[in-house]
């Protein structure tokens, strides 16, 4: 990672137009990332709703469907353990 802002840096300094043109390569791969970041490495519970806002039909259930999913684990979870003792 900091190989990789210092190459920019350095290339910044060298040739500006150069370092846009990096920068426009890498755009759809950021664009991709921020857009799924919210699903993968946020924790979901907070950060999910947020992610839902833009899927259609999604955004008015969002409570409800993040209710019924920590339900249902939360079943699976006693009856998990109820086979167990």
């Amino acid at each position: 990672m900091f190989g990789v802002v210092a190459g920019l840096a350095a290339l910044a300094r060298a040739s500006h137009e150069r370092a846009e043109a990096v920068m426009a390569f890498f755009a759809p791969a950021l664009d991709w990332i921020q857009r799924w970041l919210p699903l993968f490495y946020v924790p979901s519970l907070i950060m999910l709703p947020l992610a839902l806002r833009d899927i259609a039909g999604a955004a008015p259930w969002p409570a409800v469907s993040l209710h019924a999913s920590a339900v249902r684990g939360r079943y699976a979870a006693v009856c998990k353990q109820a086979m167990r003792d």
